[in-house]
């Protein structure tokens, strides 16, 4: 991760990069490290911080209605690219309010217990399978090899005589 070197931002940012990684375990390794850099020597973090401007714009104006200047380079920016035209990359954004943020939560809650109710009746159906296919007698194919090369210890003769 890589942020802007700035004197203001950088410590409060780089304790919030520790606070994620110590309370959400997928983080640690998610985030592999954090650097800081001046944006007049890497330009591409002038354009986010240019994107992130357009976005905290446009975030003021859908929450309190507050006009911007720049809202129809923030719908360029965001609009989904003609088929016509060769782009790198598309870039969304979603702003959310209480509301939004508790319907999308609500949403997801919905659709993980539906996941995992498909999830029981697919675990229930492999129950099955496995318990029709050891009553019919058959075993699965690492039953069947001989016990040569599983450990077994040799046994030696001793000499007579």
């Amino acid at each position: 991760m890589i942020c802007d070197d700035d004197e203001g931002t950088a410590l409060p940012f780089y304790r919030l990069y520790r606070r994620v990684k110590k309370v959400w375990p997928e983080a640690r390794r998610k985030f592999a490290g954090i650097s800081f850099v001046d944006d007049r020597y890497l330009f591409g973090i002038q354009a986010s911080d240019f994107v992130a401007s357009l976005i905290r714009l446009e975030a003021t104006e859908q929450i309190t209605g507050e006009k911007y200047d720049y809202s129809s380079l923030y719908k360029a920016l965001t609009a989904v690219p003609d088929k016509h035209e060769k782009y790198l990359m598309n870039i969304a954004t979603a702003i959310a309010n209480k509301d939004k943020m508790l319907a999308t939560a609500e949403s997801l809650r919905d659709r993980y217990k539906e996941a995992l109710a498909e999830n029981t009746e697919e675990q229930q159906r492999i129950r099955e399978i496995r318990s029709n296919h050891e009553a019919t007698g058959k075993r699965s194919s690492r039953s069947h090899q001989s016990g040569a090369g599983r450990g077994k210890s040799r046994q030696t003769g001793k000499a007579e005589g």
